[in-house]
């Protein structure tokens, strides 16, 4: 190490000690043995190869590439259906408070009352200043400044619980859908992957559902379960007939009894519905699963899933053979949550 350092060429291999210094000398030794043991335990750090090189930054899986394609796409849906309303109705709520203090420092000022108009206008300072709504009025408060803000705190109290509906129903969606994925990729022995879709599925709810007050479920009443009663449609549907399906209905349009054996068959005609955020999307090319339109059977007076409808019907008609009886088959929109739908598609089936 020292014959390849500055100092070793100014350094003998085999200094001569003086004799009348002996002490400054010695002490000189004692220090460059203690600076070369020092050297050889915290060893310098390597240099980069270039000046100004960094870390090369790891290529995503493609696990991580999917999360990220799949989650931009929730994000955005999220700001449009939640966010964005949010923000505009508390933008109308703001204005409005504003428009009620003008008027009350108006009335107040032509009935001669100094002291509640000076509330008001203070009031209307602070707000046009801050933007923010006090939780709890102060006593100090004038009485005129509570009764404008006891009008406002309900209409914030109406405007947070729709954002949390939205929110809430938005995320049961795309939790359902991680979820279904977590599930999959863990029987597969995907570990790794699995656990990624897990950290992802903690980052969204922490996201979307901080501060959300979470509903007390509805008290349950024990009755006896009734079998399901389908529609009265009692014929099957053997001959092509367009289907309208609604994005808001829980039954769905019934297509009548089917027997094991029998095909349907079935072809997207036209139609957009909203499921998630508020972009129009077609079920013959759907971005989710929720989009999609799924085959229901009742057997027994109980419902399962047939199969949900893939994408591309309208150039390639889909057809499949039935497991089973059914006392009834319906089409309708592969989504739990249809409060917040709207829209209606078209589509041609049979079973023959």
């Amino acid at each position: 190490m020292l014959q390849n350092s500055p100092m070793s060429a100014r350094i003998p291999l085999r200094p001569q000690i003086s004799r009348k210094f002996p002490a400054v000398v010695l002490t000189l030794s004692l220090t460059l043995a203690a600076g070369i043991v020092h050297a050889q335990e915290n060893p310098a750090p390597a240099p980069a190869d270039r000046p100004g090189d960094v870390p090369a930054v790891q290529p995503q899986s493609e696990m991580q590439k999917w999360i990220a394609a799949i989650d931009a796409q929730w994000q955005e849906a999220f700001k449009k259906g939640v966010t964005d309303v949010y923000e505009a109705e508390m933008n109308k709520v703001k204005l409005q408070y504003l428009t009620s203090l003008e008027d009350g420092i108006k009335k107040t000022s032509s009935a001669g009352d100094l002291k509640g108009a000076v509330a008001l206008r203070d009031e209307q300072k602070r707000f046009g200043g801050t933007q923010l709504f006090p939780e709890q009025d102060d006593t100090a408060d004038s009485a005129a400044v509570k009764q404008i803000r006891a009008v406002i705190r309900a209409q914030l109290a109406k405007l947070n619980n729709d954002r949390a509906t939205r929110a809430k129903g938005l995320h049961a969606k795309y939790d359902a859908l991680l979820a279904q994925t977590q599930t999959q990729l863990t029987q597969g022995q995907r570990l790794d992957d699995a656990l990624l879709v897990q950290t992802k599925r903690d980052e969204v709810k922490e996201a979307w559902l901080t501060g959300v007050p979470a509903t007390s479920p509805p008290p349950v009443t024990v009755a006896q379960p009734k079998p399901f009663a389908p529609p009265s449609s009692t014929k099957p549907l053997k001959e092509q007939t367009q289907i309208v399906i609604s994005s808001r209905s829980k039954t769905g349009t019934a297509l009548g009894p089917a027997k094991k054996g029998q095909r349907l068959h079935i072809q997207y005609v036209d139609g957009l519905w909203i499921t998630a955020g508020t972009k129009l999307v077609s079920p013959d090319n759907a971005p989710h699963q929720y989009a999609k339109v799924v085959v229901i059977g009742v057997a027994e007076g109980k419902e399962e899933v047939v199969m949900i409808v893939p994408s591309g019907t309208k150039a390639r008609p889909f057809s499949d053979a039935l497991k089973k009886d059914y006392e009834q088959v319906f089409l309708r929109i592969n989504d739990d949550v249809k409060s917040d739908n709207s829209g209606e598609v078209t589509y041609k089936a049979t079973i023959k």
